[in-house]
């Protein structure tokens, strides 16, 4: 697995794991089984967003390919 370090915002966060547009979850964590690409979005509780995108690949295990500092404040 690879660590994600949440800052900012509210402190009150939400999260939404989806493969290909479909909804895997809404927990912190995610366990997969399959090749693809994996994006977690994460929102604070005055509804700001960023999102992580996670690439699952055969024989290489999970890598971070894109990362968005997750610094929320309110609007």
């Amino acid at each position: 697995g690879t660590d994600l370090e949440i800052n900012g915002g509210s402190g009150v966060y939400s999260f939404k794991w989806s493969k290909d547009g479909d909804s895997l979850g809404t927990a912190l964590s995610l366990n997969v089984d399959n090749a693809g690409d994996y994006v977690l979005t994460i929102k604070d509780g005055s509804g700001c967003e960023a999102e992580v995108v996670y690439v699952v690949r055969f024989n290489t295990g999970t890598e971070r390919v894109a990362e968005q500092l997750l610094n929320v404040y309110p609007i």
